[in-house]
């Protein structure tokens, strides 16, 4: 992503809060997009911190044309992961775990024929993040523990890019915003659509992320 396209894009956002805040008083880090298959390089994002909120403009080349959706990975507490300030898969279904973990909708991008893919988005503290299977259907195993960024200097954060597969024609919304839409429910969250999305003939994936970690560690 060229760097004045994320400029104006955080400057934007940074626009939408209540108290202005200058670029000066932004807490900046970037890292790769990779694959999960693989870890292979696939891009890059970045992440800018305020006092109450953070800011992410993330990007990937090459992959296959579809939607695609960005989900939030919020380690509040990421000391409480069982590598200290370094969480990973294992912490996600760790019932023992005090790492503060929230999940939620961040954004959605379509990828057409070039293969680039571009999401932005914000995420201010105490936000209800929503979206996700939350325990009430198994959550997919995954240990929940809060509902919303706590701390936006302290927390772990992930982001995660989760293919939708092609276009499906009157599903598209439901693809872009939802964490199902368009795929096939199976177990455990199959008796929750549409919940979390219009069900369809394809298969949703997780496909990419980036780790951005705390800025705020002893």
């Amino acid at each position: 992503m060229k760097r004045t396209t994320i400029v104006l894009l955080v400057l934007g956002l940074v626009g939408l809060t209540a108290t202005p805040v200058s670029a000066s008083h932004l807490e900046k880090q970037r890292t790769d997009v990779l694959a999960f298959a693989d870890l292979g390089d696939t891009g890059d994002a970045r992440l800018w911190r305020t006092n109450n909120r953070v800011l992410t403009a993330a990007g990937a080349e090459g992959i296959p044309a579809g939607v695609y959706t960005m989900w939030w990975v919020v380690w509040n507490t990421p000391e409480g992961c069982a590598t200290p300030f370094a969480c990973g898969e294992a912490d996600l279904f760790d019932p023992e775990g005090d790492t503060g973990l929230a999940i939620g909708y961040a954004g959605g991008d379509i990828v057409g024929a070039n293969g680039r893919l571009r999401v932005v988005a914000h995420l201010r503290e105490g936000r209800a993040l929503d979206g996700f299977p939350y325990p009430e259907f198994g959550a997919i195993g995954v240990s929940l523990t809060e509902t919303s960024l706590v701390d936006s200097k302290h927390a772990e954060i992930h982001l995660v890019l989760r293919s939708h597969e092609e276009r499906i024609p009157g599903l598209i919304q439901s693809q872009l915003r939802t964490f199902n839409g368009g795929c096939v429910y199976a177990p455990p969250i199959d008796e929750s659509e549409p919940l979390y999305g219009t069900p369809g003939p394809n298969t949703c994936a997780d496909l990419f992320f980036a780790v951005f970690p705390s800025i705020n560690t002893p």
